[in-house]
């Protein structure tokens, strides 16, 4: 079965759309209470398959207000869902929840002894289980009425209860079946707030027997009066007084007015036989005055049980009450810690925000600050950039200017490289000279004649020696290759 989103507000405002939840209550805690999801509600109930994916935590939604609900655990119940903002709570909690009855079918009888087993002996039905519960009796009526268990475990409706019993009228699409956990339970699905009437089942109701009670002699003729009246009114056949009102509360005042007349009849009688035997019988007179003598100690004791369940029954009303306003006044003050929180999670939130607020503008100011800087920086680069702009131009000029000069050296070297192999030959030529030099100084010097005759003189000069010569030929920068690149 496909799931569906939960929204934040209620699915319905009442509780009878087909997008309402069924559940059964499982637990209480105080005043809130969790209730297990088991199907949806509306026309037709639909079982869920998917109820943990719907409600995390095991499909479980809260509940408010538990007391003053009156749920009891195993209580089916039919509500919307809304989220939950209590803390460490289930994520939704219930919205218009309302109790479904379990349904029963009562036998065939009148209301006079419908009144006298659901208020006085007591009903054995529906595993003896009290809460809310819906019973259909005769005339296809159906009455909606809370069930308590009494010591002897019998289910009653308790006295505030019976004051105003509603019943409607029983329709087939009213009565639901809910199969939860391999059992089977039958529901009534009907607005029960929207009655089609009520019956007064309290004891005040019977005011003509408390009036009779109250006329303690028998011999009053009050009583033979009020005897009188009813029987005038009576219908033998049925038991009914007749009444020209055509109210219920009337009609059901008429009939316990008929049953009165029968009984009122058969007690005077049977006072007067009462009386008759006191009067004359010295025997009973004396049973009588001993059973007095006792009777009042059984019924001060009497008295007292009354007194002391009358107690209890206040003591558990008071303390009902308390706990009540216990789980109230919690309630309040955890709204109040709540807003409390809130305000303080606000505050916080506002405290943050001014920090961030605070932080943003010092960061956009040191932003800013950096941008300038930037700049500053970025144009000092590109200040600097141009200068090494114009440096490296002047740098290129000049390279080009020794690129020529160089150009300039390796034309002159070549043209020194020839001079120095021409010296290199002359130098060559010089020493093979030397040694014929050095060897004609070894000779007697002779005035050499020409082939005419004419002869040749050398003046006489400081002969050097050939080694000399070519040392100081070596010696020589000008005739070296390392001193003419030097140059």
């Amino acid at each position: 079965m496909k799931s569906e989103p939960i929204p934040d507000r209620p699915l319905s405002s009442g509780g009878t759309e087909s997008r309402t939840y069924i559940g059964r209550f499982v637990r209480r805690q105080g005043n809130f209470g969790t209730i297990l999801v088991v199907g949806r509600g509306g026309t037709d109930i639909e079982m869920l398959d998917d109820v943990k994916k719907l409600f995390p935590r095991d499909g479980l939604v809260e509940t408010q207000g538990v007391i003053l609900a009156g749920l009891m655990p195993g209580d089916w119940t039919e509500f919307d869902v809304v989220r939950n903002p209590r803390p460490r709570a289930p994520e939704y909690k219930t919205a218009h929840l309302r109790r479904l009855p379990r349904y029963a079918v009562l036998p065939e009888s009148t209301p006079a002894a419908y009144r006298t087993l659901l208020t006085k002996t007591g009903w054995t039905g529906g595993e003896r289980r009290g809460g809310v519960w819906a019973l259909r009796i005769s005339g296809d009526r159906v009455i909606v009425t809370e069930l308590a268990a009494g010591s002897d475990g019998r289910l009653r409706i308790p006295t505030k209860a019976a004051r105003n019993v509603n019943w409607c009228e029983y329709r087939d699409e009213l009565v639901k079946r809910i199969s939860f956990d391999g059992a089977s339970d039958d529901v009534f699905v009907g607005d029960c707030g929207a009655s089609d009437g009520s019956f007064d089942w309290s004891d005040e109701a019977d005011h003509v027997a408390q009036v009779i009670r109250s006329l303690a002699d028998a011999n009053d003729p009050r009583v033979g009066d009020l005897i009188s009246w009813l029987e005038l009114h009576h219908e033998a056949g049925t038991g009914r007084v007749f009444a020209a009102a055509v109210e219920h509360d009337a009609a059901e005042a008429a009939l316990r007015s008929g049953e009165l007349a029968d009984r009122l009849k058969a007690d005077r009688d049977l006072m007067s036989a009462y009386l008759d035997a006191a009067l004359n019988d010295d025997q009973v007179r004396e049973a009588i005055a001993d059973w007095a003598r006792e009777g009042h100690g059984t019924e001060a004791e009497r008295l007292r049980e009354e007194l002391n369940a009358e107690l209890e029954r206040e003591r558990e009303a008071g303390l009902a009450q308390i706990a009540v306003e216990v789980d109230l006044k919690r309630t309040e003050e955890f709204e109040k810690i709540e807003a409390e929180a809130a305000r303080l999670a606000q505050t916080r939130r506002a405290e943050i925000d001014d920090q961030l607020r605070g932080a943003e503008d010092s960061l956009a100011g040191r932003f800013r600050e950096l941008e300038a800087d930037f700049n500053r920086r970025r144009e000092e680069l590109e200040s600097q950039a141009e200068e090494l702009a114009a440096s490296l131009d002047k740098m290129r000029e000049a390279m080009e200017r020794a690129r020529s000069q160089l150009d300039q050296v390796k034309s002159d070297e070549i043209k020194a490289k020839d001079r120095l192999a021409s010296v290199a030959a002359e130098v060559d030529r010089l020493v093979a000279i030397s040694g014929q030099l050095d060897w004609q100084n070894r000779q007697p010097a002779a005035p050499l004649a020409g082939a005419g005759g004419v002869g040749t003189v050398f003046h006489e000069r400081p002969q050097v020696a050939a080694f000399k010569k070519g040392s100081l030929i070596a010696r020589n920068v000008l005739l070296m290759v390392e001193g003419f690149c030097k140059r």
